[in-house]
């Protein structure tokens, strides 16, 4: 191994949590109202949010593998985009839990607005999943399926009525 490869490595590590970070912001800045009520319900009871994840995220996950496994090419791009699916909704869903962390700082520290809090819970949330050992193979789990679990929660909540336009001035 050389030190390019080591240097590929890490720099792929970096962007991909810088990537997620900024999509989990775009999340939570866009989708608040509908990331909220998941984050009530994560703070309510998050094994049953894992578990939620867990039940709904394994098959579509392994849907997903054997797809991908298939020669024919059709198949893989089936496969593929059901893994981004995946994906996408474990980001959408991880916002609601960038929200509840957001929550938890502002209580400690006041001073600080929304938009900070909610930049901090995601820096926190991708930095506690980059960690070596423990923060890939017991935090990074934990969050995808709850992550999961709140996106699931988020997109099953009530649809909102569109805010009626403010009249026009002549």
């Amino acid at each position: 191994m050389t030190l390019g490869d080591v240097l590929f490595v890490v720099s792929a590590i970096f962007l991909v949590g810088a990537t997620v970070w900024g999509a989990t912001i775009l999340c939570a800045t866009l989708f608040k109202t509908r990331l909220e009520p998941a984050a009530t319900w994560l703070e309510a009871g998050p094994w049953k949010t894992f578990g939620l994840g867990l039940l709904l995220g394994l098959p579509v996950i392994t849907f997903g593998l054997i797809l991908v496994a298939f020669p024919h090419p059709v198949t893989k791009f089936l496969g593929t985009v059901v893994w981004a699916f995946t994906l996408l909704s474990a980001v959408y869903g991880g916002a609601s839990i960038a929200l509840v962390i957001a929550k938890r700082l502002r209580t400690q520290t006041p001073e600080l607005t929304q938009s900070q809090a909610v930049n901090r819970g995601a820096i926190l949330l991708v930095a506690a999943q980059a960690l070596p050992i423990v923060g890939m193979f017991l935090v990074w789990p934990f969050v995808f399926f709850a992550s999961i679990g709140c996106a699931a929660r988020a997109m099953r909540s009530k649809a909102l009525s569109a805010p009626t336009p403010p009249p026009e001035i002549i």
